[in-house]
């Protein structure tokens, strides 16, 4: 936006101002101390807000640490003069005919500032009232005569993240003694004109950009510890690790070389952390634009942030640097195109599902410093104090923070219901790791990124894996049975249907339908035999004939289709197949014929669907399933009394 730009637009907020103040008749068409009009955030929250009033997901609890003389008249005085700066922070909400307004109480001759002892002070966790007012409430904790915690509550309505930051720089400028300088504008004034400027007419056009940039989208389907629940509830916890020094720098030079801001790299890594996670290329997340296009309204306190959805296809394994061109291209356009979430909801209407967020349940965005409280009040050694949330308003929501240090923190807001910590610090982890690999190769395509440190793949290989089990060379799946024959022929080898045969029975007869195959067919090493039974003792019998035979078997459904099955003994070239009537073979003692049958030659045949629709043969060797049955054997310890 250029600078003549700049002070029309000024000049536009200014004179809706003078309008405003004018009374009825103005573009608001209400009276300065009338019902006023919310801003389409502030509206859709105010919906949200009905359907659970007693829900407190929807409150920013921040506190500060003062150690010190504190004098709490100054703070108090302080508190008062930044209540009479900004509208929002005396702001209640309204509704007639279900129709919601805002209504501005005069500034407070004092915000009285309660004193009290640990453990009394718990406003974070009472829901406001949107009518009654009050949506921002502070106390005075004290734990000594020279330690105090500042503790503040307010509404996300009137205040975003931005806001708490101008909160408490101005109450310690205020504390201090400093004048500021008055605000030329308001937040209604600024709903005032978002709503003048969103016409009909550029409403349809944004809308109608979203309806084709979110055509056919589909939901992350991301990796949970417990499945999702059709009566969710908002229950969740934040954890917020740092990442290492020095990547943060990293990262604002790859961003000034690729001509993108840190946010969109950052994005680009999380998207590779969730390509991985979810195997797919085209991904939707969401993220909260700050709203604040316009100098004038920066220092306000204010609702200005939006969601929005950013969708980014990562097909065709592209490179990191490739991943964060496209990442900013759609953050652009998003911007371009931004319009008020709950019109977009309204108007693209997608399927519902309770305590789910719609179009999107996965968020991320950026903070940068300028959002962070910075400073401290005169005499005082000022901290912040950490505050864990008990809600999650999405699934995951992922907010990476410039820290005054030059450093970067991950908080990470997540449902317990779906998630586990454990899997939220891995996921930091990797997103870390992803960092550190593209910084120092953004030629990397999506494919070559680890997602695992050294010490992890270490863990999985040496740790989590049982000790090896001795190959079973140079024996055939046939001999394995032949061993149980000999060994144990009393034993039962066979139960179905309340029907049982003992390993010898099953010897006896498998060797004599083997006899008969070597005699009559010739089927000796890499023949292949289609057997067609149903389940049950006859097709036992027949499957270990076939190897005795020193054949192959192939396995055919007698539900298939007689087509297929006719197609899958011709690519086969089953030199025959056995049906009920083959079974009829006589018995012998003499053992199964000799064979030349080797490890590498095939064990058994059978076809899978196949992609084309046409049934595709999967071929096993004898060294494949020996070695399968010997190790799943030893690693699951099984005995003749399993089944």
């Amino acid at each position: 936006m250029t600078g003549a730009e700049l002070s029309d637009a000024k000049r536009a907020l200014l004179e809706l101002r003078r309008q405003r103040m004018r009374g009825p008749g103005a573009l608001t068409r209400v009276s300065r101390d009338g019902r006023l009009p919310l801003s389409f955030q502030q509206e859709g929250l105010w919906f949200l807000h009905q359907l659970n009033p007693g829900s407190t997901v929807y409150t920013i609890p921040f506190a500060w640490r003062l150690r010190g003389p504190l004098d709490v008249e100054a703070l108090e005085r302080a508190l008062t003069t930044v209540v009479g700066r900004h509208e929002a922070l005396r702001t209640r909400f309204d509704a007639v005919d279900g129709r919601p307004f805002q209504v501005i109480d005069p500034p407070p001759e004092r915000f009285a500032l309660p004193v009290v002892d640990p453990g009394e002070w718990a406003e974070a966790d009472r829901p406001f009232d949107l009518a009654a007012g009050g949506l921002f409430r502070a106390g005075l904790i004290r734990l000594g005569d020279r330690d105090h915690i500042l503790t503040m509550a307010v509404h996300h309505i009137i205040a975003d993240g931005w806001s708490i930051g101008i909160l408490t720089r101005e109450l310690a400028a205020l504390y201090d003694g400093a004048t500021l300088p008055p605000l030329d504008i308001q937040p209604v004034d600024v709903a005032a004109h978002e709503r003048e400027a969103l016409t009909e007419q550029v409403r349809e056009q944004r809308l109608a950009y979203w309806r084709r940039r979110l055509d056919g989208v589909a939901a992350l389907d991301l990796p949970t510890d417990r499945p999702h629940s059709k009566a969710r509830t908002t229950a969740g916890d934040t954890i917020e690790p740092e990442l290492s020094p020095g990547l943060h720098t990293a990262v604002r030079d790859l961003a000034r070389a690729e001509h993108a801001s840190p946010f969109e790299v950052l994005l680009a890594a999380f998207l590779v952390v969730l390509a991985r996670y979810t195997g797919q290329e085209d991904l939707v997340v969401g993220s909260v634009f700050g709203g604040r296009t316009r100098p004038e309204v920066e220092p306000l306190v204010g609702y200005f942030a939006d969601p929005m959805v950013l969708r980014v296809g990562v097909d065709g394994d592209p490179t990191f640097r490739e991943i964060v061109a496209r990442t900013s291209r759609h953050a652009r356009e998003a911007v371009a195109h931004q319009i008020p979430f709950g019109l977009l909801v309204d108007a693209l209407n997608p399927a519902r599902e309770a305590g789910r967020n719609p179009l999107f349940q996965v968020s991320f965005s950026y903070q940068a410093n300028g959002t962070q409280a910075s400073g401290g009040f005169s005499g005082l050694v000022t901290e912040p104090v950490p505050y864990t949330a008990t809600q999650s308003r999405f699934d995951l929501s992922v907010t990476v923070v410039e820290e005054p240090a030059d450093g970067l923190r991950v908080s990470v807001e997540y449902s317990t219901e779906l998630f586990d910590q454990s899997r939220m610090l891995r996921l930091v982890e990797h997103l870390e790791l992803v960092l550190r690999q593209a910084v120092g190769d953004p030629g990397r395509r999506l494919s070559e990124f680890r997602l695992l440190s050294d010490a992890q793949a270490l863990r999985m290989v040496e740790d989590w894996n049982p000790a090896p089990v001795p190959r079973a060379d140079g024996v055939l799946l046939a001999d394995l049975v032949l061993e149980q024959i000999r060994s144990r022929p009393e034993a039962p080898a066979v139960r179905f249907g309340g029907s049982e045969i003992s390993y010898g029975e099953l010897g006896r007869r498998a060797c004599g339908l083997a006899w008969v195959l070597r005699r009559e067919w010739g089927v000796d090493a890499e023949s292949v035999v289609g057997v067609r039974l149903e389940r049950g003792i006859d097709l036992i019998v027949a499957q270990l004939a076939v190897m005795f035979a020193g054949g192959a078997w192939l396995a055919l459904d007698p539900s298939h289709p007689v087509e297929r099955l006719r197609y899958q003994v011709e690519d086969a070239g089953a030199v025959t197949v056995i049906t009920e009537s083959d079974l009829l073979a006589s018995e012998t003692d003499d053992g199964p014929p000799p064979v030349r049958t080797r490890p590498d030659n095939l064990a058994y045949l059978i076809y899978t669907s196949g992609s084309t629709g046409r049934p595709k043969g999967v071929l096993v060797t004898h060294r494949n399933v020996t070695d399968f049955v010997v190790s799943a054997r030893e690693l699951f310890g099984l005995t003749p009394a399993d089944r």
